[in-house]
């Protein structure tokens, strides 16, 4: 767990938010990695990070986070800086993550995660946890192939497909579902590949492929650190990587007071309220609806 603790920690808010009745029920989870781009001199902490264009460099340093993608309740349960030497590969970041958040109290239900993670190490990682997962398929010549094989259509408007598979990476396999689904909601394409371990069926297939787009949640919250997270030249990597730990913790804090608010029956604070209150020392008008 020394992996993940950091100079800030956002865990107090978790508990307050279990203590006022959430997470009652087992929550969905995403799991991704974050980059955030460099412009100081080279060093052991940074990444190559080409594939993400930044403006004016191809450096950046890195974070893991697990979130819940519960609207309304979109907290950043765990939180881990990540390095090139730091030893640690996709499977142990995961099991490092998953264990801090269940560590807290929370119990998970489906955990998503996007193509990067479709390694036969994470897989089990999951598995042993007593968990399901969604990852998203990669269009290898195995999976183009699967995509062209002839599908069933439900009588209900959408068409599926739902084959055993073995991943396999050097000496280890596993057996998992390999899942297509292509539906129309509001006359809108979607069209779905992922790999799970979850049970699935006619009945459930459409709502698996609705459950992985929930993972778009933690994308949003990464952009809405970005509105809170202080900019600094410091070439201190360590205070760079307080800046970002900080910013989950404002983040959460958010999320808790709008979950505060909701249960006294007040509407919800937008960020850039909650920033501007705050910046004027208008707590009042933050936990409720005065001032």
């Amino acid at each position: 767990m020394e992996q993940i603790q950091s100079k800030i920690s956002s865990d107090l808010t978790i508990r307050i938010a279990i203590a006022n009745g959430s997470f009652s029920n087992p929550v969905n989870v995403a799991i991704d990695e974050h980059d955030e781009p460099y412009y100081g001199m080279d060093n052991r902490y940074l990444i190559n990070a080409p594939f993400h264009k930044f403006r004016g460099t191809d450096k950046a340093y890195r974070f893991a986070t697990v979130d819940s993608v519960k609207n309304g309740e979109r907290f950043t349960l765990s939180v881990m800086k990540k390095d090139p030497l730091d030893g640690i590969d996709n499977a142990m970041e995961v099991d490092l993550l998953l264990k801090h958040a269940m560590s807290l109290g929370i119990a998970i239900n489906i955990v998503l995660m996007d193509r990067g993670y479709l390694d036969v190490g994470v897989m089990k990682t999951v598995e042993l946890l007593n968990l399901k997962y969604i990852i998203l398929a990669k269009d290898n010549l195995k999976v183009l192939r699967f995509k062209e094989m002839e599908m069933k259509y439900s009588t209900t408007g959408f068409s599926y497909l739902i084959l055993n598979d073995i991943i396999s990476s050097g000496s280890e396999s596993i057996e998992t579902k390999f899942v297509h689904v292509i539906y129309y909601p509001h006359r809108k394409k979607h069209d779905f590949s992922f790999y799970t371990n979850a049970d699935v069926t006619e009945q459930n297939v459409k709502r698996l492929a609705e459950t992985y787009r929930e993972r778009w949640g933690i994308e949003n919250g990464y952009l809405e650190k970005k509105e809170v997270k202080a900019r600094t030249h410091s070439p201190d990597m360590g205070v760079r990587y307080f800046l970002f730990f900080f910013s989950v913790l404002i983040y959460n804090i958010w999320i808790l007071l709008n979950l505060l608010r909701r249960i006294a029956g007040y509407k919800w604070i937008t960020l850039m309220d909650f920033i501007i209150a705050m910046s004027r020392g208008r707590w009042l008008s933050i936990i409720s609806d005065h001032g």
